[in-house]
């Protein structure tokens, strides 16, 4: 039926207009219908205990989405595993140029070449002439877009538009989410694809870190501009993005400066830093922990978040780091001699002032 237009859920109003819900009792403590009698029964059936669903019901008021027969989407799209394997691929990806970029720096460093920055490498013990990580760039996103819009639901495609329910021609509210995330991985595919007509075609130098930093641009924007209001998402996602954005500048540095290697570093670090925020993500949101609940506008949980964040970025730098000294230790590179040049460097960084220069008659 029809019901006012302005609900109440937990003390909070929102003008919602006048629309058709249909349901339980759920559709009914919407409503504002609902028997206080029968709010066990509505724990149950939304399959939450009591303080979980007040959270929800609170959020729900502050950035509301609707299923297509009318009722109120009280639980928004979203998962445990839907962040926590994004997060795992992008860890295994950085860890993968971690490795690389250690084993091409002190190799060109032995070679007395310039370091040159790259944006694919030799994959484990394949042949160096596959193009195996670009491939995969290629081929697996779109297997991943299949699993946000189809392949993981037991409903099938998750279609944008409502059909010929109450809500016609609306967007589906609990599917945005999906539609989302699988607008994060378009850029990959470009970029994979850019890398492997390099193989080809003579590119202009840098078009791969610049199309692999626009990759990296729209997975931020669609992290920082995802409307959430409740401080909790809201922050979560901030720190996304900020992750995200981090790979995409250092991406776009690369293009224009490829022979340092501390810009190479900045993007693996930045790409393991998001992976890291995305698992993290996942505990906080869908876990259930008492630490990150913020029932009755509690903000210590979403204070300590940048904490956390920046704590996982420093152990990404001692990571690569270390990674480094391993390196040094296997290649043993040799000393470069120490010239005039180098000498003036060392003492310009360690603020010494300039030596007397000679002069000659």
């Amino acid at each position: 039926g029809k019901f006012p237009s302005r609900i109440c859920i937990i003390g909070a109003t929102m003008d919602m207009g006048s629309m058709t819900i249909e349901g339980g009792l759920t559709a009914d403590y919407v409503r504002g219908t609902w028997d206080p009698a029968e709010l066990p029964g509505i724990y149950q059936e939304l399959g939450c205990a009591a303080d979980n669903c007040t959270s929800h019901f609170q959020e729900f008021t502050q950035h509301a989405t609707w299923f297509c027969n009318g009722s109120a989407n009280v639980f928004e799209g979203g998962n445990w595993i839907g962040h926590v394997f994004p997060g795992t691929l992008f860890i295994i990806w950085s860890a993968h140029w971690l490795l690389s970029f250690v084993r091409q720096y002190y190799e060109q460093l032995l070679n007395s070449e310039p370091y040159t920055s790259r944006t694919c490498f030799r994959v484990l013990w394949f042949p160096k002439h596959w193009p195996l990580e670009s491939a995969i760039k290629v081929s697996l996103p779109p297997l991943c877009m299949l699993l946000e819009l189809w392949l993981a639901h037991k409903g099938g495609y998750r279609r944008l538009i409502c059909g010929g329910e109450a809500r016609a021609g609306h967007m589906i509210g609990n599917h945005i989410n999906n539609w989302q995330h699988a607008a994060m991985y378009p850029g990959f595919i470009i970029s994979g694809m850019v890398e492997l007509l390099s193989l080809k075609v003579a590119l202009p130098q840098g078009l791969s870190q610049a199309v692999l930093a626009v990759g990296f641009v729209c997975e931020a924007l669609l992290m920082g501009l995802h409307k959430k209001h409740a401080p909790r998402d809201v922050m979560v996602h901030a720190l996304l993005f900020y992750g995200m954005m981090s790979s995409a500048i250092f991406s776009g540095l690369e293009a224009g400066w490829p022979h340092n290697p501390l810009l190479t570093a900045g993007r693996i670090a930045g790409t393991a830093l998001q992976g890291a925020w995305f698992i993290a993500t996942a505990r906080i949101l869908y876990e259930g922990k008492d630490a990150w609940d913020v029932t009755g506008g509690d903000m210590a949980p979403v204070m300590y978040m940048p904490i956390l964040f920046l704590i996982l970025a420093l152990v990404m730098i001692v990571v690569i780091t270390l990674a480094f000294l391993v390196g040094f230790f296997i290649y043993r590179p040799p000393r470069p001699p120490v010239t005039s040049t180098t000498l003036a460097r060392r003492e310009g960084a360690m603020g010494l002032p300039d030596r007397p220069q000679p002069e000659f008659q």
